[in-house]
């Protein structure tokens, strides 16, 4: 079975629906989600892994955005060993370049 990793720096109550549709569709793959900052009130999903992270607040003029560091997701993504990893645009950079990491060390495909 191959393993899917999805690293995000938030995990909103309004993307739940997608993730509980799309995942049973996915046949011959497993689902980890890795996040740090839940958005919203729900139950956590049985696919979804809150990570502790570090967490600050930039503003760049009138932009604000929080910068989110896991610094214990490389040894997660070790754990799981994922056949394939997603992760999120710039604005995840310290998680991604971690990420970008155990697929260069492993010869592993990533999807920003």
């Amino acid at each position: 079975m191959k393993k899917i990793a999805i690293c995000q720096r938030a995990l909103p109550h309004y993307r739940l629906p997608f993730y509980e549709e799309m995942i049973p569709k996915l046949d011959g793959y497993t689902i980890k989600m890795y996040y740090s900052v839940q958005m919203g009130e729900y139950k956590k999903p049985k696919w979804a892994r809150k990570l502790f992270a570090f967490t600050k607040n930039i503003t760049l003029g009138e932009l604000s955005e929080t910068a989110v560091f896991s610094p214990t997701l490389f040894v997660h993504l070790l754990f799981y060993r994922p056949s394939i990893i997603v992760v999120e645009d710039i604005a995840g950079l310290p998680n991604s370049l971690m990420a970008a990491l155990y697929c260069q060390l492993f010869n592993k495909p990533y999807l920003i």
